[in-house]
């Protein structure tokens, strides 16, 4: 009897792979459970739709996407450095099937949200480390964080080349460079 973790690995799994089989069509929680040899009740007791699902998958993935940003084992979070920058372009394209299936299903603005908010928090700590005036810190913070993620994304859905994707860190780190030494 598997319990309930792994039930729901499987059913996210099947919808993965079903969306990817079936890009241009709504995937059915009948055909998730199907594929996933699980009966439909067993959908239900753990997910309400598959809206719910897309979240759950979008908060698991973003939280892996972004573990170079998360708290460290002494409470702090990291500031945004090259190398974080470089992991964390290198998670997404190990993810890049599971993020173009969030995309193409609706879920982008969730995606942007969760990545967001680990993303902003460790430039605006790296600004915060650089004395940068505050109102200037939280509002380049978010300008540099929404238009990172967008052209990681964008980039994401066109190419499959890792220099084309590292080549934002490296825009970004330049923008961050800049905007500490003035």
């Amino acid at each position: 009897m598997q319990n309930a973790k792994e039930t729901c690995r499987k059913i996210q799994e099947s919808y993965l792979s079903l969306c990817i089989c079936h890009p241009d069509s709504k995937v059915k929680v009948k055909d998730i459970m199907e594929h996933a040899g699980l009966s439909k009740s067993t959908f239900y007791l753990n997910y309400q739709n598959t809206g719910e699902l897309l979240a759950a998958l979008i908060d698991e993935t973003a939280s892996r996407l972004c573990a170079p940003f998360a708290r460290q084992p002494d409470g702090d979070t990291p500031a945004y450095d090259p190398e974080r920058g470089e992991q964390f372009i290198r998670n997404v394209l190990s993810h890049r099937q599971s993020l173009l299936v969030f995309q193409q299903q609706g879920g982008t603005s969730a995606l942007l949200m969760h990545l967001s908010y680990f993303l902003r928090r460790a430039i605006v700590n790296r600004l915060r480390g650089d004395r940068c005036p505050v109102p200037a810190m939280t509002g380049c913070a978010d300008l540099l964080t929404q238009g990172f993620l967008q052209t990681l994304l964008q980039r994401l859905e066109n190419t499959d080349q890792l220099d084309e994707l590292l080549e934002s860190n490296i825009y970004l780190e330049t923008l961050l460079c800049r905007i500490t030494a003035a």
